[in-house]
């Protein structure tokens, strides 16, 4: 991400404020005056500014400036997290002319696909992970066609047909106990994995359940950073997303 850098500090810096309706999350407060159509949350600043206080400024470097009419002081309306801004409403994105230069979101970009045949001619293919020194920015993946995935013998009890199928992702991919699984997922677009514990015959069970009558591809990753190295609070491992403004 990358943003117009803040040079001018004459300008007064003003956080537009709201919401998003498909974001949880409260946003931060990055600066000490706020704007917004929902007076609500002027508690959270020193000062609120309605939007109905600006005057636009049409000139030609920049083509888009504001100025605060009371006391004619010039005005930068700034929105914390380049990424979201897609979600605001029309009237919104009216006061952040010229804020973002590019954006571009390396977590959706699709891995490039090594293909390969496998002994018995069964398709696999693989997509290389990344990591920049600690951090996992991308897990490696694997992926087989859905019908590919063996199915239970009859009279199979449920734990040795999940040895059988542990045995089975141990030969084809390096996935571990602990790994996530996507079943028609798109690499190129953000889909949400599924755990499942290779050792465990119940979270085996509803990757088979999940799995019946499937088309398409299955997609496997290692649990990458494992149980041991996950997120902790209070001597326990959380799993968490976590949004970084980079």
């Amino acid at each position: 991400t990358r943003c117009t850098p803040e040079t001018d500090e004459s300008l007064w810096t003003v956080q537009l404020y709201d919401i998003l309706g498909t974001n949880l999350n409260a946003g931060e407060r990055i600066a000490q005056t706020g704007t917004g159509l929902d007076d609500r949350y002027a508690t959270r600043f020193e000062h609120w500014m309605r939007p109905e206080e600006l005057t636009v400024i049409v000139g030609d470097a920049p083509p888009l400036q504001f100025e605060h009419t009371a006391t004619g002081r010039r005005v930068r309306v700034r929105f914390h997290g380049c990424g979201l801004v897609w979600q605001l409403p029309p009237a919104y994105k009216l006061l952040l002319a010229g804020q973002p230069d590019t954006f571009s979101n390396p977590f959706t970009m699709a891995a490039p696909v090594q293909e390969q045949t496998l002994k018995k001619g069964q398709l696999l293919r693989y997509y290389p992970g990344a990591r920049y020194q600690h951090l996992v920015l991308r897990r490696e993946a694997w992926a087989v066609p859905a019908s590919d995935l063996p199915s239970a013998h009859g009279n199979e009890s449920a734990f040795t047909y999940a040895l059988r199928l542990r045995d089975w992702a141990n030969e084809r991919f390096e996935l571990g106990r602990h790994a996530y699984y996507a079943i028609g997922a798109d690499p190129a677009r953000p889909y949400k994995p599924r755990y499942v514990d290779f050792e465990h015959p119940l979270s085996l069970a509803s990757l088979v359940r999940d799995a019946a009558g499937a088309t398409g591809w299955i997609r496997f990753e290692p649990m990458d950073p494992s149980p041991e190295h996950l997120l902790r609070f209070d001597g326990h491992g959380h799993v968490a997303e976590l949004m970084l403004e980079l």
